[in-house]
């Protein structure tokens, strides 16, 4: 039984870990988007690029980070109610957060994947043809 309860002592641990370590990586991937977009913003001001194509590309390139930041902190949130709560319906609440913050990222890299290998394909073919 001591077995039992030393078991569960150190899951809750486990978890109040992780769910702090998510929150600190949501939290700077959000200072990140911001940073990001003042980028946006101050090169339009100084006339580095127009601001609706510099906000056109800010959106297309962060959408899934602020996706799976946002899914990131709430897993987050939800772990430390289930262990301030234990009621299982905050575990299942975080738990469906991180299924879409590693479904996100997992689409995200077959996109990326893909746009480099068709990238190299054009690179070798535009090489060999000329």
């Amino acid at each position: 039984m001591e077995n039992k309860i030393e078991n569960e002592i150190n899951l809750k641990e486990s978890l109040f870990k992780t769910a702090s370590w998510a929150k600190y990586a949501a939290v700077l991937t959000f200072i990140g988007l911001g940073i990001e977009f003042s980028q946006v913003i101050f090169g339009a001001l100084n006339g580095g690029q127009s601001f609706l194509a510099g906000l056109f590309k800010f959106f297309f390139t962060s959408i899934f980070s602020l996706i799976t930041a946002i899914n990131l902190y709430n897993f987050s949130k939800f772990v430390k109610h289930s262990v301030e709560n234990p009621d299982s319906k905050y575990l299942y609440q975080a738990f469906r957060h991180l299924k879409i913050f590693f479904t996100v990222l997992g689409i995200s890299i077959i996109i990326l994947s893909s746009l480099l290998i068709l990238s190299l394909v054009a690179f070798i073919v535009k090489r060999y043809m000329h």
